[in-house]
């Protein structure tokens, strides 16, 4: 029976490997679900190589082989069509990417994921804000969400979530989420979500159609291209230990981050990004906070070609806990 259906059936985090390489422009992935011999079809920009979309132009076999290891998330579809796949992947990398992220600008530390099209669970529920549970690896995660970004059959939240029956303790709903500092909310979550939503139909978000690519976004305003790369799950994120190099104005400054053992890299952070002991420093003049060689934990995603930095932060806040890395295990 085909598995294709109004609602979409999502797993993340699949590994599997390349059955075939069938044009420039996609593969065929086999993996194990549930006990069963699965195949999924894979298109070229579906593909991340270091964290990064693939060139416009460019061939899949310049970064696949049959026998390369993936790592995926994928949707169920139409098995019957021509290349008998049954689920379809919506991104993929290569599975040593967690390990060995960006080499090109020197880094062989932990990169990770953002995640799409997660399924929570509501824990808590609160006027405009809420709690998602899900597990990682057997492990509970927890997910803060804001009314601003749910989406209840097509519509965006308008009152009290206390006030929709389907937002009940319990009641399930799907997701996107970027990575958050734990010590920085009320909640002690470590994923923001960017996206919660019921039913069958995911609303529209612009990194869904553009994927990771400053280039593709359009618009010159050095935030909004900030922002739509650090709110995007589907960007791979590194976190470290730096220090503030420089407070460019009262808006914007420059950190060093430490990304190896000697090895010190230029990140670009905005003050919507930095926070102090739970305090958002979006309102806030950077020149009365920060001072040059304030230690900082930071997370970041990787700069586009030509950008002022190598990085630019998604959170930045002040190193206070010997420990506070270790907390992070993904």
């Amino acid at each position: 029976m085909p598995k294709s259906s109004s609602l979409k059936s999502y797993i993340n985090d699949v590994n599997g490997k390349v059955a075939s390489i069938v044009t420039k422009h996609k593969a065929i992935l086999t993996f194990k679900h549930n006990g069963k011999d699965e195949r999924a079809l894979l298109m070229y920009e579906k593909l991340k190589f270091n964290g990064l979309d693939l060139p416009v132009e460019g061939n899949i076999a310049d970064y696949l082989h049959v026998g390369s290891l993936l790592t995926f998330t994928c949707h169920t579809f139409d098995e019957t069509g021509p290349d008998r796949c049954g689920w379809f992947v919506t991104i993929a990398w290569h599975c040593s990417v967690n390990k060995i992220s960006y080499p090109e600008l020197g880094f062989t530390g932990f990169g990770f994921e953002g995640k799409c099209n997660m399924v929570g669970t509501i824990t808590e529920v609160a006027k405009r804000q809420g709690i998602l549970s899900f597990a990682i690896d057997g492990a509970n995660e927890k997910v803060l969400f804001l009314a601003s970004k749910l989406f209840l059959y097509g519509n965006r939240a308008s009152r009290s979530l206390k006030d929709y029956p389907e937002l009940e303790e319990g009641s399930k709903l799907m997701f996107d989420a970027v990575p958050c500092n734990e010590n920085e909310n009320d909640y002690n979550c470590r994923w923001f979500a960017t996206l919660v939503w019921c039913g069958p139909k995911k609303p529209y978000v612009e990194y869904d159609v553009i994927g990771t690519s400053i280039e593709k976004f359009k618009s010159n305003d050095l935030l909004s291209q900030i922002k739509m790369v650090s709110l995007n799950p589907r960007s791979t994120f590194i976190r470290g230990i730096g220090q503030i190099l420089h407070i460019l104005n009262p808006e914007y400054g420059l950190a060093l981050g430490a990304i190896q053992p000697n090895s010190w890299h230029s990140i670009l952070f905005h003050r919507s990004m930095c926070f102090l002991f739970k305090m958002s420093l979006s309102r806030h003049d950077l020149t009365k906070i920060f001072k040059e060689g304030d230690k900082i934990s930071f997370t970041a995603v990787p700069a586009p070609k030509k950008f002022i930095t190598q990085w630019i932060a998604t959170n930045i806040s002040i190193y206070n806990e010997p420990s506070i890395t270790d907390n992070f295990d993904f």
